[in-house]
């Protein structure tokens, strides 16, 4: 049985159903549906959404793990109220690998309205694998690190600056693995206890065991 929301031009439609019995999927369907009406369901965590959404999303189980595929595109996307530009979400399921691939690109505009990619998420899930679950490679480039200003809500009122490098995500649920680097620019953090703005720039290089700031130079601003 369908359920239909219609609202102007928007459309969102729930199509199927969700259970343990091979072929039954859980189908979601946008058309021009605003990001934006999702927020009111997540107040209760630091993510505030934005954009218009074009495309299908579904959800389905294999041997009661739930995975999910998807082809959905997002124009003027924001997260946060940061604004990055258009993203695009594709996945599908491996039966052959047991593996779920994941393809998740964002787009924004330079100043000669040349569209260029600020972050690429692209890789694999292994959901039935003990040892391994994250496959995944991700590059940014002048990525606005400001997104981060609600998880560091604890101790920063306020970060800036962009993000370029190449990371790795590997390793299992229970140990993700993050490696690789990236050159920050024009970063700066309000830091609360002290009252005090700094701003820093170089090299972060995620390790194993630690994060490490190569020559990392701080500014009291």
């Amino acid at each position: 049985r369908n359920f239909n929301i219609v609202k102007g031009d928007e459309n969102f439609i729930i199509d199927g159903k969700l259970t343990d019995q091979a072929g039954d999927t859980l189908s979601l369907y946008f058309k021009n549906w605003s990001l934006a009406n999702f927020n009111p369901f997540l107040e209760s965590i630091p993510l505030e959404l934005s954009g218009v959404t074009n495309g299908r999303f579904g959800i389905f189980r294999n041997e009661n793990i739930t995975n999910i595929f998807a082809g959905i595109k997002v124009s003027d996307f924001s997260f946060n109220e940061v604004f990055f530009g258009d993203a695009e979400f594709k996945t599908h399921w491996l039966e052959a690998d047991q593996a779920l691939a994941v393809d998740l690109n964002i787009f924004s505009k330079s100043s000669a309205d040349d569209l260029y990619k600020i972050l690429g998420v692209n890789g694999f899930y292994y959901p039935f694998d003990e040892k391994k679950n994250f496959d995944f490679d991700i590059a940014a480039q002048n990525l606005n690190i400001s997104v981060l200003e609600p998880l560091l809500t604890s101790f920063s009122s306020h970060i800036e600056g962009f993000a370029t490098g190449k990371l790795t995500l590997n390793g299992s649920n229970a140990k993700p693995l993050l490696l690789g680097r990236l050159k920050l620019q024009r970063a700066a953090m309000m830091v609360d206890y002290l009252n005090v703005v700094y701003s820093f720039s170089n090299e972060v290089v995620f390790n194993e065991n630690m994060i490490q700031f190569n020559e990392l130079t701080v500014y009291d601003a």
